[in-house]
């Protein structure tokens, strides 16, 4: 039970609240606190150490248990604690009655609507004072007694995890590297299982199977006030028989200064085996690996990689410059150059060439920020200095602030900026105070929030347009109390994640196949395809031509601001299957006229054309023709299909009738 809650007492009463009755069953477990309710007794006793009746109370939103009523009272002074169970009598003029301190509710039969006879309910109240409660209810209201006492009781929320992830892909061949991208929600803590019997603590891991199988992947994601946990399956399939190995990667950078720290990630299809070169001596067998180019130079970076079949490679160039002498320029602006104190004063750097900064506010502090914000307590006129450096010099720029002593009756001016304005949920924005005159801060966020630091870092965690006010003070030296506010607008989006989908007019065919690919991602600003031949492509709709047989993994990539999705298609190229001529006839030699029957005989034909030699043709399977004339003649049958023709010629002999 928390202890953070609080009651305050005007009267010292405790007052317990009526609901209106409702003619449905108590099955719903939101009941609101928001609104001010009565009760027609009340309690006197400032530390409840004697029981009251529960008189007519109910709500249609609670869920009624049969239980009874546990008060554990604590003495003003802390001395022992004391429990008592008291009888729940309800009045019979009152249906669905129930404790609007009903709490920890436990299995039970639900109350149905008109029930009158007296019921049992279980509430557990811990008084820490004379003046404070501790409970683990969460709410926050006003109430009133009928005799018009009021007591407030307030509740921090508790903002519990919500774990969920995702992984560029749910399926593919051994060995199969899987990006995981964390989704969760107020997460401080994550706990990785891919079901391997590997583990991993980071935010948005990497891991590799090496193994067929299906495994399922835990995310358990943790803060201090719970925990919640997200399952998923990857599949992983054994490599087909045959299958080639197709070399291919990419890095994050192609060029840049020496030295250049450059990191190599594998994106081979069907390899079980990598050999890096780096072009510059050194090698490595890691799949993924991390290479620094000390000198300036460009290099052919190789990577081979081969299984059980086969070996691939893929080329690329990295280019090393050369470090040119570049020496810092110091410069920077303030939002103000002189007011009263206590005067916050927002630095903005404006140098040139700067690695490392130095700046000295001329009050003894010091700050190696990028864009400092400091505050001047004191009255006097302050000599600003910004160094600046690089490995090649420094430079420093000098400016004065002055800060005069406040007035009698000197107003504050409320101002304040923030690094962003709008952006996707869960949107982390830092304030900064540029308020003037202000000894006191009260921030209200909007969204139940406060927070009264001079600069807060809030985090929004649902999408909507959040009022902003910041409210500040002063005391002059009147001893009057002088208030200003300033509001801004913070815009927080949904986040739209791509959903990569694609088609192709064909899956499979014989060689050589051109397929057309048809893009159907979803909230895509950019798409890379990956033909599985070491072909690859960023055009929305992309033909693409097989000129050799096998299976090819497509991969297409849909990316946008907030993520990656991959989807996987196989297309196959088959071996083409030629037809094969073949025929018989029933007679090879006669008189004239010779009649002769034909039967075909051919394989993987889908047209054929018979040529019987005396000019006659025919387009049937199995034709029968007529000689009429004595001669020799050659008989050719041409057999046709998509892939190709085939031919097969026999000799008719026709004699002529003996005399």
């Amino acid at each position: 039970m928390r202890t953070s809650n609080k009651i305050i007492f005007l009267g010292l009463i405790f007052v317990f609240l009526i609901f209106t009755c409702s003619t449905l069953p108590f099955s719903d477990t939101s009941a609101s606190f928001s609104d001010t309710k009565h009760t027609n007794a009340e309690i006197t006793a400032g530390l409840w150490e004697t029981p009251a009746s529960m008189i007519g109370l109910s709500d249609p939103n609670l869920t009624a248990k049969s239980e009874k009523l546990n008060r554990t009272v604590n003495s003003a002074k802390g001395d022992n604690d004391s429990t008592s169970t008291y009888e729940n009598t309800l009045a019979e003029n009152f249906s669905n009655n129930v404790s609007s301190f009903l709490n920890n509710i436990s299995s039970a039969e639900n109350l149905t609507n008109n029930s009158s006879k007296a019921v049992n309910r279980t509430i557990t109240l811990t008084e820490a004072s004379e003046n404070n409660m501790s409970s683990s209810m969460d709410l926050s209201s006003s109430m009133s007694s009928s005799s018009g006492s009021t007591t407030t009781i307030d509740k921090d929320e508790e903002i519990i995890p919500v774990a969920n992830f995702r992984s560029n892909v749910t399926e593919g061949y051994t060995p199969l590297t899987v990006q995981f991208t964390d989704l969760s929600e107020n997460v401080t803590e994550w706990n990785w299982e891919f079901g391997d019997g590997d583990t991993s603590s980071e935010q948005d891991p990497v891991h590799t199977y090496s193994a067929t199988g299906t495994y399922e992947v835990s995310l358990i994601a943790n803060n201090e006030n719970g925990t919640d946990s997200k399952l998923a399956t990857i599949t992983i399939h054994e490599q087909p028989d045959g299958a080639i190995p197709v070399a291919n990667f990419t890095s994050n950078v192609t060029d840049g200064f020496a030295p250049l720290t450059v990191q190599f990630t594998d994106l081979s299809q069907n390899a079980t085996e990598w050999d890096w070169n780096f072009g510059d001596g050194d090698t490595s067998t890691q799949q993924n690996q991390m290479h620094t180019f000390s000198v300036a130079g460009n290099y052919n970076v190789n990577l081979t990689v081969s299984n059980k079949n086969d070996t691939g490679s893929k080329l690329a160039t990295i280019n090393v410059y050369e470090q040119t002498a570049v020496i810092p320029v110091a410069n920077f602006t303030s939002n103000v150059t002189d007011g009263f104190a206590p005067l916050t004063v927002q630095f903005t750097d404006l140098s040139q060439n700067a690695t490392e900064w130095g700046w000295n506010f001329g009050d003894g502090d010091t700050s190696t920020d990028h864009d400092p914000v400091h505050i001047y307590s004191a009255a006097g006129n302050y000599s600003v200095n910004l160094t600046v450096s690089n490995e090649n010099g420094t430079s420093s720029k000098l400016a004065t602030i002055t800060v005069q002593k406040q007035s009698a009756g000197t107003l504050p001016v409320a101002n304040f900026s923030s690094n962003t304005t709008e952006g996707y949920a869960p949107l982390t924005i830092q304030f900064t105070d540029l308020s003037e005159n202000a000894t006191e801060w009260k921030w209200d966020f909007e969204n139940g929030e406060i927070s009264t630091d001079q600069n807060p870092v809030h985090t929004f965690s649902e999408a909507g347009i959040y009022k902003v006010n910041l409210t500040v003070n002063n005391e002059n030296d009147t001893s009057s109390k002088l208030t200003s506010s300033k509001l801004n607008t913070i815009t927080v989006l949904q986040p739209t994640f791509p959903v990569a989908n694609f088609t192709s007019n064909l899956t499979e065919g014989y060689t050589p196949l051109t397929v057309q690919f048809t893009d159907l991602s979803e909230n895509a600003t950019m798409i890379n395809w990956n033909f599985g031949d070491g072909d690859t492509s960023t055009e929305k709709n992309p033909v693409h031509l097989y000129s050799a047989t096998g299976n090819y993994n497509v991969n297409l990539t849909a990316n946008n601001e907030n993520g990656t999705s991959s989807k996987l298609a196989t297309i196959t190229i088959l071996q083409p299957i030629l037809p094969v001529a073949n025929f018989t006839s029933n007679l090879t030699e006669g008189y004239v006229p010779l009649t002769v029957q034909f039967t075909d005989l051919s394989e993987n034909v889908t047209e054929r054309e018979w040529d019987f030699g005396d000019g006659s043709t025919s387009r049937e399977q199995e034709p029968v023709h007529t000689f009429s004339e004595a001669g020799n003649y050659s008989v050719n049958l041409t057999a046709d299909n998509d892939n190709g023709t085939s031919t097969k010629t026999s000799k008719i002999i026709v004699n002529k009738i003996p005399r």
